[in-house]
């Protein structure tokens, strides 16, 4: 093998995985069973069925015990206003919004116009030079 190609070796649930060479950057491309995906969408479509039995139902009967001065989860119940109103809060907040904008950046940036990263490092290099080399 040669180092132009990437494989996955360890891939068990995967039946395909295709090395796809562009530029300087070799990318795997994975192509997930049907049956996976069904599966994933049928657990998180039961998911919104458990978040109020499993938040403040008995849905683990006794097994979980709080104590009175730190029911922190009945102060949250007072607060809670349905799985509705809790996406509608998710989808409405600042992260979201920041994250989607990543997401559109980095496709802009990496599939539209891959010259644009290169340019952005050379006219800002010593921000570049800072940011990369901080260790946090």
């Amino acid at each position: 093998m040669d180092d132009s190609t990437v494989t996955l070796d360890t891939v068990d649930a995967v039946d395909a995985v295709e090395p796809i060479r562009t530029g300087d950057v070799a990318y795997a491309s994975l192509q997930v069973p049907d049956g996976v995906r069904a599966a994933t969408s049928y657990a998180s479509a039961l998911g919104w069925t458990y978040i109020e039995p499993m938040l403040f139902g008995d849905y683990f009967g006794g097994a979980i015990v709080v104590r009175p001065e730190h029911a922190v989860l009945w102060e949250m119940k007072n607060e809670w206003r349905g799985v509705a109103a809790f996406v509608q809060h998710g989808v409405l907040s600042l992260p979201f919004w920041l994250a989607l904008a990543g997401i559109a950046a980095a496709w802009y940036c990496y599939l539209v116009n891959p010259a644009l990263p290169a340019r952005i490092k050379s006219a800002l290099g010593p921000v570049h030079t800072l940011l990369d080399n901080c260790i946090l």
